[in-house]
């Protein structure tokens, strides 16, 4: 094999090779929260933000908001972001995940106007906030929208937020970045949200709410059937026992 067939197949390799890291690089992946029951779906640049770090975070965020050291306004689960030297650097998103909080599919609608009204709403640290879009997906109960605002009354944000509905709970997510970083991680934030992967039992479930819940409706029932039926199960023991000893 002569010496420039050898230096070809090994330029080929090593484009292979970059190829396939740079493919492996910015290919998505799932960041897992199983306690909760959902997984998103973000390049690996993205990492979870660790949970003694979100909650410092958090308490600070709280005071400021609130003004009360035990104050609790802020009501988020789990964080994400773009890897970095330094936590909740933008762009970031916060998650909230609200159990045992079944929406029926008729008062969705309504709920998707609570969750818009409540962005629009201004403190002394948001203000300014406008609509740019909202969207909402029957298909997946998946409500989204976009927002602007200013921080601080003088820092321009954007907000990308979802809520997917869950049969038995709400997930919410609300990613933040200033206006520069749009065009760069808006995709990829929005490819996330509509990506949103849930466990089998929290996938909405239409008319569930109107079905029979073995808990709630047959379980207590059923306790108080297994007792009368063990408490006459022994009266007709007791019943059969004086009997028979009469009988002799």
């Amino acid at each position: 094999m002569k010496k420039y067939q050898i230096l070809a197949i090994l330029l080929s390799g090593m484009l292979l090779s970059m190829l396939c890291n740079s493919y492996a690089a910015a290919a998505p992946r799932h960041i897992e929260f199983t306690s909760s029951g959902f997984a998103l779906q973000l390049p690996k640049r993205w990492v979870r933000i660790p949970q003694k770090v979100f909650k410092k975070k958090m308490n600070k965020l709280n005071k400021v908001y609130s003004g009360e050291e035990s104050a609790a306004r802020l009501k988020y689960d789990y964080a994400v972001q773009i890897k970095s030297k330094k936590w909740f650097q933008y762009p970031y998103m916060l998650i909230s995940v609200w159990d045992n909080k079944r929406v029926d599919e008729k008062d969705i609608p309504e709920m998707n106007k609570k969750f818009k009204d409540n962005i629009l709403s201004s403190n002394k640290i948001i203000t300014d906030t406008r609509t740019v879009q909202t969207n909402y997906d029957p298909l997946n109960y998946l409500y989204t929208g976009e927002f602007r605002f200013d921080l601080a009354q003088k820092h321009p944000m954007v907000l990308l937020c979802a809520v997917r509905y869950m049969n038995e709970g709400i997930l919410k997510l609300s990613a933040y970045m200033p206006p520069e970083m749009y065009s760069k991680y808006a995709p990829d934030i929005r490819e996330a949200m509509q990506n949103i992967r849930l466990s089998p039992e929290n996938k909405y479930r239409p008319g569930y709410e109107e079905g029979i819940k073995f808990k709630e409706h047959i379980l207590p029932y059923l306790k108080v059937m297994i007792a009368t039926g063990i408490l006459l199960l022994l009266t007709l023991l007791y019943i059969w026992k004086r009997w028979t000893n009469n009988r002799r």
